[in-house]
C-alpha cells in the first residue's frame, strides 16, 4: 500500500509543484516589470509616421510605468537592421520594435530579410493612417478617373514613386493598379521624402503618401490630392474622395503603426505592456494629436487583436506580392 501511495501521489505532487513554480514565476515577472528603462527602437528617420507614433506613446508609457521609455531610431537597410536588433533582444519586454505594416511584408519581398513574423510577440497597434494619392499641382490630371483613363490609353507611361520596393506606398499603388487593371511604371526611391520633389516638379506622375507628410504642399497647391485610401472620408481631409467612391474598393488600405517584441515575451509582461498602451490611447491629448495628423486610434486595442490584424494583413499582402511579382533586388 505504501509503495502504491508513493507511485501515485509523488508524481502528482511534483506536477503541482511545477505548476505552482510556473505560476509564481509569471506573477514575479508581472510584478517586477519593468525593472529598468524601456527602449522603443525603429528603422525610420525622425519625423515619419513611425517615429512620431513611437514618441507619442513613449511619453505616456513612461508616465504609466514610472520608468524612462527611450525612442531609438536605427535606420538603414529598409528597416531590416532595426528589426534584427529587436529580434535578438532579450525577451523580457524591455526592448520593443515600433514598425509599420511593412513588418509583415518584408519577409515576402526581400529574400534576405532574415526573419519571419513568428519571430515577434505582437504587443499593440498605436495608430492608423490612410494614404493620399497626390500629383503635381500643375499635373493635367484633376481626378482619379482621368489618371486611370490616361494609364489605360498609354500602358506603362504613367509613373509613380515610392520609398522602395515593398514599402507601404508601393503596396498601396499596387492594390490600385491591380483593381484598375492598368500597367504603371514604378519608380522606387531610397525614401519617400526623396520622391516628393520629383512628383512636385512633375518628373514623376504621382505617389501615395501619408497626408501629414505632404499636407503643407497640398495646402500651397504644389501637390494635388486625387483620392484617399481610407474606408470613409477622413475627418481631417473631408474634401478628398475615397478609392471606394471612385469605384476601386479593393484599393482601400490603411497603414498601421504598432509595437512588437521578440518572440517569447511572457504573457503577464505582454499584458502589462498592452495595458500601458491602452492607457496611452485613452489620453485625450494623444488622441487630439493623432487626429490632427490625419490618423486614427482604431478599434484594435489588445495584444490579441493586434496579432490577428498582423496575421490577416500578412496573408492579404503576401497574395498581392505574389500576384504582382513584387520582389526586391
Amino acid at each position: 500500500m505504501k509503495a502504491r501511495f508513493h507511485k501515485v501521489f509523488l508524481p502528482k505532487v511534483l506536477i503541482a509543484l511545477g505548476v505552482g513554480a510556473t505560476a509564481l514565476s509569471a506573477v514575479a515577472a508581472e510584478s517586477s516589470f519593468p525593472s529598468k528603462p524601456l527602449r522603443l527602437i525603429h528603422g525610420s528617420v525622425p519625423g515619419t509616421l513611425v517615429d512620431t507614433a513611437a514618441r507619442l506613446y513613449a511619453e505616456r508609457m513612461s508616465a504609466y510605468f514610472k520608468q524612462p521609455v527611450v525612442v531609438e531610431p536605427i535606420s538603414g537597410a529598409t528597416t531590416v537592421i532595426a528589426i534584427r536588433n529587436a529580434i535578438k533582444a532579450p525577451a523580457d519586454g524591455h526592448t520593443l520594435l515600433v514598425g509599420a505594416t511593412t513588418l509583415v511584408v518584408l519577409p515576402h519581398t526581400h529574400a534576405r530579410a532574415g526573419y519571419a513574423t513568428r519571430d515577434f510577440t505582437p504587443i499593440g497597434e498605436m495608430v492608423r493612417s490612410p494614404l493620399v494619392l497626390v500629383t503635381s499641382g500643375s499635373s493635367p490630371y484633376t481626378s482619379l478617373s482621368e489618371l486611370i483613363a490616361a494609364a489605360k490609353k498609354s500602358p506603362e507611361r504613367i509613373t509613380y514613386a515610392s520609398g522602395g520596393v515593398g514599402t507601404t506606398n508601393h503596396l498601396a499603388a499596387a492594390l490600385l493598379t491591380r483593381q484598375a487593371g492598368v500597367k504603371l511604371t514604378h519608380v522606387p526611391y531610397k525614401a519617400i521624402g526623396a520622391a516628393v520633389p520629383d512628383v512636385t516638379a512633375g518628373r514623376v506622375d504621382f505617389l501615395m503618401s501619408a497626408p501629414n507628410s505632404v499636407a503643407e504642399l497640398m495646402k500651397s497647391g504644389m501637390l494635388r490630392a486625387l483620392a484617399i485610401s481610407s474606408e470613409k472620408r477622413s475627418p481631417a481631409f473631408p474634401q478628398f474622395p475615397t478609392f471606394r467612391e471612385a469605384g476601386y474598393p479593393d484599393a482601400t488600405y490603411e497603414i498601421w503603426i504598432g509595437a512588437v517584441g521578440p518572440a517569447g515575451i511572457p504573457a503577464p509582461v505582454r499584458a502589462r505592456l498592452g495595458e500601458a498602451m491602452e492607457a496611452a490611447r485613452n489620453d485625450p491629448s494623444l488622441v487630439k494629436r493623432v487626429e490632427a495628423l490625419g490618423q486614427t486610434i482604431s478599434a484594435v486595442r489588445t495584444p490579441a487583436q493586434f496579432e490577428a490584424v498582423m496575421r490577416a494583413d500578412e496573408e492579404k499582402l503576401r497574395t498581392l506580392v505574389k500576384e504582382m511579382n513584387i520582389v526586391a533586388e
